[in-house]
């Protein structure tokens, strides 16, 4: 269908979103997002020197050497623009500037077009054209009447037409340099190329055009998974609210039946319901922005990636193909997609109000908090306007360049925002992407031809309705001379509007009478639409000819005189073979991004859900509880407000986080839809020279954008609970601490990624003497066989780890102590702490955490940021039941989301009852207060897991209940607290409010000598790393 081949080319793809005008010198971003140069250089000049940030996912753009202008440029976007400028509307009638007459491009007399050059892309006046038919280097061109071009019957002739000029020579980007991996000209290729390897542009594109599509789907997916994510988030998060009030009602209704004794309970309660409220709203607003800042960034890179692989030329594809297949990669990184992936971990709140006699067993009358998981539940039309216009100036790009996120946007925009940012940093002004700059700054980013390619193509291009659009009706002016003439003629290959006098001046010359030159009318039909796609529009910004070949060496686009000039010692290829090669991997790669934004806007929706439910439920717990309170006199009316308010505190920090998951999946949504677009449009409307003068960047950012770990995170369920308050069992007169519940995080529908092994072992009230079942191993460095054991755990398997530090491994034992495996480390293990899903995360190397998985491979490195002592190392490592990651680090606590970051930082250096010292071992009890054994304080320290500290146990010496050095310290099924203490050779026991018990193994009964590591096993036995064995003890 001639008439509507480019309807599903957007406005926005060809209108810079910074200026939202036309483009002018389009720049393609490495994140696909194309600007206007000046528009990019404008925003330049606003950020610090060097550094530009995509104006539409603002993420980091490197600046090649010469700035904006070295950005790619988009010649899609600019034939594009010409093309739509010369479509009809469905409906047939012609546009104002169609009856007033398109100017001739070709001679400054305004004379409106009356033919157009296919080849040189100029709209010819009459005049011009008999001259441009006189010219011995244009007389072969095709020239189409403007009739012909707005009529749409030669579109698809337009569509195929080259725009990717070397933008050293001026020429048609005829070849790839593989070498160079740009696209070249004629004259690169037997100068600065010569030596190079290279191809000619139309096997470059069909090579990299198969990559790009089977990278396509891959993204397209991507974005699926990030709709769905975000979908399932918002249910979930819509839920959370009205579980918190039931389950604060719950509370409230259970205290109003009780009395006396638990009146000072049901205060605690409250104010322990508001502060869980309070955190768990952050955390679901930070989970709500991470995961709509993925989506952004997803989304963007698939439209980027669709618009290059639909509408760029081999040039265009390969100009930004290495920014692309990046930007794919991060977009749909492992990490991001196993978040949108998981189930939601965010709670519903739940009150149990106790059953049996209120009075003789007040321990019934009293409830817990605790988490349940909860169950989440024409062919331009496509070309949006953003992807046209710079995001920056909001206007059509000038010198567009694309950033490494594939956003896009004007040199002079880019350049801009680069003076307001710090010397040498760029951030890419959408996504806020630090953009790494090239020596010459903006100039030297890749410049975005595509886009304004597609920019003049739409330009011409017919509305929806049928109707022609209002600078149609007033007429394109002729872009060769300043008589504002209207253009009645195209040149295909200079890429010129021509008013008929110019028109006749370029038929006449004899560089371009060869040129093919059509009609406006033929533009505006669609007829053309298919050569003006093919335009290439890539040229080179040394020698001004179009890029037809790309250099494999410089991995750039490069023009004929650059193959035998600066490029004539390295390797390069045709542009469009080096565009075919790329645009198979970009392909593979923008499946996998769709597929990340896809779980991303899924996720999305259902943390949303959940946290629009989550005051709700915090309202409604808390009247739970104040109800509940009601009923209990005196004992437990303190209780009742502390435990409100942890519920009120617990639903802010939630809803935070779900917040902050949606904010980031839609944010990876929208990166890989913006991905596919830009895919999407270069494979349908670029010529070989514009698919290669893209290649690179849209491989890049289709693989970003549909990285494996992105695609992971979109398929992961929200890490959201269920609130349920249980009873604590106790005597309400004999013990009254125990008739206060702990707020537990528990999850029941899938297995968590990062929960500790669970303890099943209760020692602490035990009166026989433990037994010495085994004594494993000496000093040395063969198998089985240790040098300062520091840590001990047990995986889910049974297997014993042991932390072999000076022997810079992990050794693995079975349940009876017999060596089955070693993994060598390159640090020295401090401890080590087992997961649920098998993994292990172990300390002792600089600031970071090592992630090991079952096998005990390298998973992942965690990096803790903002320890005050540079030099001291990792130590102490537990996860709590919320999956957050504790680790200390001198005298500091760093408490971690499961992806890493530090959401909570606290530890004062001192000697006091609330400060900490160096060398802490650490662990978490059910309620996941943070149980810290302090080496040099010669204590044991328990905070809340805001960080509060809440009491002391322990002093300095070797009585009862004293310490002198505790190392590792566990607890066991009850949250008794055993604490291995070192320099009095012995195991001693607390119970969960501090008070001690007694010594479990000591020097002169089991023959201890400098206790380490302590672990429970699955079958009751405590497992202890003595001076240089592992003895195994029966309970």
């Amino acid at each position: 269908m001639a008439s509507n081949a480019f309807s599903e080319i957007t406005e926005e793809f060809l209108v810079c979103q910074i200026c939202l005008e036309d483009f002018r010198q389009p720049k393609v971003l490495p994140c696909l997002h194309t600007f206007c140069q000046p528009c990019l250089e404008r925003l330049l000049a606003t950020e610090p020197v060097g550094k530009l940030s995509c104006p539409t996912c603002r993420q980091d753009v490197p600046l090649p050497e010469n700035g904006v202008q070295g950005l790619k440029s988009n010649f899609l976007v600019c034939k594009l623009h010409d093309i739509m400028r010369q479509q009809p509307k469905v409906s047939g009638k012609t546009s104002e500037s169609q009856r007033e007459g398109i100017p001739c491009t070709a001679c400054a007399r305004g004379i409106p077009a009356e033919f157009y050059c296919v080849e040189c892309t100029d709209y010819l006046c009459h005049v011009c054209n008999d001259t441009h038919r006189g010219l011995k280097g244009t007389r072969s061109h095709k020239v189409l009447a403007i009739q012909d071009l707005q009529s749409g019957r030669l579109a698809n002739e337009i569509r195929a037409r080259e725009s990717s000029k070397c933008e050293d020579h001026n020429e048609l980007n005829k070849f790839y340099c593989d070498t160079c991996r740009r696209v070249i000209c004629l004259h690169c290729v037997v100068t600065a190329h010569k030596d190079h390897q290279y191809v000619e542009i139309e096997k470059a594109a069909e090579r990299e055009r198969a990559k790009i599509k089977a990278k396509l789907s891959t993204v397209k997916n991507t974005a699926g998974l990030h709709e769905k994510w975000i979908e399932e988030l918002q249910s979930v998060k819509n839920d959370w609210p009205l579980q918190v009030q039931r389950t604060e009602e719950q509370i409230k209704n259970q205290a109003e039946a009780i009395i006396e004794a638990v009146q000072k309970v049901k205060s605690e309660k409250i104010s322990q319901l508001r502060a869980m409220n309070a955190a768990r709203e952050k955390q679901m607003e930070a989970a709500m922005e991470a995961a709509e800042m993925d989506l952004a960034s997803a989304k963007s890179c698939v439209q980027f990636t669709d618009n290059v692989l639909e509408y760029g030329s081999p040039a265009e594809v390969m100009s930004v193909a290495g920014e692309l297949t990046a930007r794919m990669e991060q977009t749909a990184d492992e990490k991001i997609a196993k978040r949108a992936e998981l189930p939601n971990d965010f709670t519903n709140l739940t009150f149990d109000p106790p059953a049996g006699d209120l009075v003789p067993e007040v321990s019934k009358l009293i409830v817990q908090f605790r988490w349940v998981a909860s169950m989440a539940s024409n062919a331009f039309s496509e070309i949006t306007e953003e992807f046209l216009v710079c995001q920056i100036c909001l206007e059509d790009f000038r010198q567009p360049k694309v950033l490494p996120c594939l956003h896009t946007f004007c040199q002079p925009c880019l350049e801009r925002l680069l003076a307001t940012k710090p010397v040498g940093k760029l951030s890419c002004p959408t996504c806020r992407q630090d953009v790494p700059l090239p020596e010459n700054g903006v100039q030297g980013l890749k410049s975005n031809f595509l886009v304004g390619k597609l920019h003049d193509i739409l330009r011409q291009q017919p509305t929806g309705n049928g109707d022609t659009s209002e600078p149609q009706r007033e007429g394109v002016p002729c872009t060769a001379c300043e008589r504002g003439n209207p253009a009645e003629f195209y040149c295909v290959e200079c890429t010129d509007y021509l008013c008929q006098m110019c028109n006749e001046t370029h038929r006449g010359l004899r560089v371009s009478r060869s040129h093919k030159v059509v009609t406006i009318q033929d533009i505006q039909s669609g007829r053309l639409t298919a050569e003006l796609r093919a335009r290439e529009t890539s040229k080179c910004e040394d020698h001004n000819e179009l890029n037809k070949f790309y250099c494999d060496t410089c991995h750039r686009v490069i023009c004929l005189h650059c193959v035998v000039t600066a490029h004539k010692d390295h390797q390069y290829v045709e542009i469009e073979k080096a565009a075919e090669r790329e645009r198979a991997t970009i392909m593979a790669k923008l499946s996998l991004v769709k597929n990340t934004a896809d779980l991303l806007e899924k996720w999305i929706k259902e943390l949303q859900s959940v946290k629009n439910d989550w005051p709700l439920q915090v309202q409604r717990t808390e009247e739970q509880i104040e109800k509940q309170a009601e009923a209990i006199i005196e004992a437990v009316q303190k209780v009742k407000n502390e435990k409100i308010s942890q519920l009120r505190a617990m639903n802010a920090a939630r809803e935070k986080q779900m917040e902050a998951a949606m904010e980031a999946t839609e944010m990876d949504l929208a990166s890989a839809k913006s991905c596919v677009q830009f895919t999407d449009n270069v494979l349908e409307y670029g010529s070989p020279a514009e698919v290669m003068s893209v290649a690179g960047e849209l491989t890049s950012r289709m693989e970003q954008t549909a990285d494996e770990k992105i695609t992971k995170r979109a398929e992961l369920t929200n890490g959201f609970m269920n609130l349920t308050f249980d009873a604590q069992a106790s005597d309400l007169e004999r013990d009254l601490s125990k008739l206060i519940g702990w707020i537990k995080e528990t999850r029941v529908s899938f297995t968590s990624t990062l929960s500790p092994v669970p303890i099943n072992l209760e020692i602490c009230t035990r009166p026989v003497s433990p037994t010495l079942l085994k004594t494993v191993g000496q000093k040395g460095s063969g198998d089985g066989q240790f040098k300062c054991p520091t840590s001990l755990a047990v995986t889910t398997d049974g297997e014993i780890v042991v932390a072999d530090r000076d022997n810079r491994r992990l050794q693995f034992l079975d349940k009876d102590g017999s060596f089955k495996k070693k993994v060598e480390l390159e640090f020295n293990p401090w401890c080590v702490a087992a997961l649920t899903n098998g993994n292990l995360l172990v300390t002792g190397d600089g600031h970071n955490i090592h992630v090991l998985d079952k096998q005990g491979r390298a998973a992942r490195v965690i990096q803790v940021i903002g320890a005050a002592e540079k030099d001291i190392t990792t130590l102490g490592i537990a996860v709590d039941g919320s999956e957050r990651i504790i680790v200390t680090i001198g005298y500091q606590v760093f408490v971690l989301s499961p992806s890493g970051d530090v959401i909570l930082k606290f530890g004062d250096k001192g000697q006091g009852q609330q400060q900490l010292s160096s060398y802490l071992h650490l662990t978490v009890n059910s309620s996941n207060q943070i149980i810290i054994s302090d080496y040099l304080n010669h204590s044991l320290k328990i905070f809340d897991p805001t960080g509060r500290h809440l009491f002391t146990c322990g002093s300095r010496g070797s009585g009862p209940g004293q310490l002198s050095g505790p190392y590792c310290v566990i607890t066991d099924s009850e949250d008794n607290i055993i604490v291995a203490d070192w320099n009095n050779h012995r195991v001693s026991v607390f119970s969960r409010d501090g008070t001690f018990i007694r010594h479990v193994l000591t020097p002169a009964v089991h023959g201890l000598s400098y206790p380490k590591g302590l672990t429970l096993t699955h079958d009751g036995h405590l497992v202890v790393s003595d001076n240089h064995s592992i003895k195994i003890f029966k309970v």
